[in-house]
């Protein structure tokens, strides 16, 4: 009876050690032919997925080119549908300066998340963050942008710890029921 007992206690820990979930990344890529931008510096809004985006004094040429703005260069109309992740902005020519602020409504400005560098990929990592909302803006130059990638969770959020009320399961011959704060003893 010991020995069974022992292995149901192994057995309830490895399940609730087992039972996390990680859930999939989905991402949005914003780039020429989505966002809508066109030939001379405008302010729009686009949607992407659904979501609505907007940027402003933005044009195309063969690419994206935002110009130097301390305003909200690009941002979430919508929510983003889960917490983002990362934001990765590849740009093409000379790489230079961007911010990226996080927050829970549109066209947030007070949480810079920084960037390790000024380079031509610079990936913004919000995952230590709770935030559905960003904005970019390009400080000192216009910044020649060939995508803007956001990545966030997918359907249900992150990782999950489940919450245990109660217990049950079989281990042949017996059946031992188990409610979460109750103590065995053999």
């Amino acid at each position: 009876m010991k020995q069974k007992l022992l292995k149901t206690w192994l057995m309830l820990v490895l399940m609730l050690v087992g039972a996390g979930t990680t859930w999939a990344v989905s991402t949005i890529e914003i780039n020429t032919t989505n966002s809508g931008v066109s030939g001379s510096y405008a302010d729009k809004t686009f949607k992407v997925n659904n979501i609505s985006f907007g940027f402003t004094q933005w044009m195309k040429s063969t690419n994206i080119q935002a110009k130097k703005s301390t305003t909200n260069s690009c941002y979430n109309v919508d929510a983003i549908p889960g917490k983002i992740k990362k934001i990765t902005v590849v740009q093409t020519g000379t790489a230079r300066a961007i911010k990226i602020y996080g927050g829970t409504s549109s066209k947030p400005t007070t949480e810079e998340i920084t960037s390790p560098s000024t380079a031509a990929t610079m990936e913004f990592d919000f995952s230590d963050k709770d935030y559905t909302y960003f904005s970019m803006s390009t400080p000192a130059n216009a910044v020649y942008i060939n995508t803007i990638t956001i990545e966030y969770e997918g359907t249900g959020g992150g990782s999950t710890t489940p919450t245990l009320t109660d217990a049950s399961w079989s281990v042949s011959p017996e059946s031992v029921s188990l409610k979460v704060g109750a103590t065995a003893s053999a």
